[in-house]
């Protein structure tokens, strides 16, 4: 008698991690993992892509200022580039990563609400409409994101991270639920610069 009310118990649980709403799951990827994606490293050197000889800054600071284009932009800008990397990198899971891109259905940008992005460590996010953006005085550095994709078990997206000149790099970024937490199961650089 037991067994059944564990099972249904279990099944509840499980399934109330699965939410299968893609603006609540964006935002939950984000706030799991923003810190790990852009990485701690910009709090040495004061740049979001630190030159490799770059000094290490003396002190910390209470916060990092970086620009955020305000829309997401959508996935498809990188199309080709996407499907090649399914096609031939070795991914585990990867049949399932292709399907989800593949039955994507969201082909617009769509407008990011900040004040659902709450887990951003020591960076402070000034949103923008300049998608071009290169310098910006005072800030360390400049990011974009792509229309997340995802299905609830696994999640895609690109990420454009620059630092305040022109260096700078995309990624795509394979996540993956798991005991209701969204983790960074891989990254693949697109392109540096």
């Amino acid at each position: 008698m037991k067994l059944p009310f564990y099972f249904t118990l279990f099944l509840f649980f499980y399934c109330s991690c699965l939410q299968h709403t893609s603006k609540d799951n964006t935002y939950k990827i984000l706030n799991n993992n923003f810190v790990e994606i852009l990485d701690t490293v910009s709090y040495n050197y004061n740049s979001l892509r630190p030159a490799p000889n770059q000094q290490i800054l003396k002190k910390n600071k209470r916060e990092y200022p970086i620009t955020v284009y305000n829309n997401f932009i959508a996935i498809e800008k990188w199309n080709e580039i996407i499907k090649n990397v399914l096609n031939t990198e070795s991914i585990e899971n990867k049949k399932d990563y292709l399907n989800l891109y593949l039955g994507n259905t969201n082909k617009k940008s769509v407008k990011i609400d900040f004040s659902k992005l709450y887990n951003t460590g020591l960076y402070r996010l000034d949103p923008t409409n300049d998608i071009t953006i290169t310098k910006k005085i005072d800030f360390i550095g400049h990011i974009k994101f792509s229309t997340i994709i995802e299905n609830g078990r696994l999640g895609l997206m690109v990420v454009t991270i620059q630092d305040n000149l022109k260096s700078g790099v995309e990624k795509l970024i394979f996540f993956e639920n798991k005991n209701c937490v969204w983790q960074i199961i891989k990254e693949i650089e697109l392109s540096i610069w």
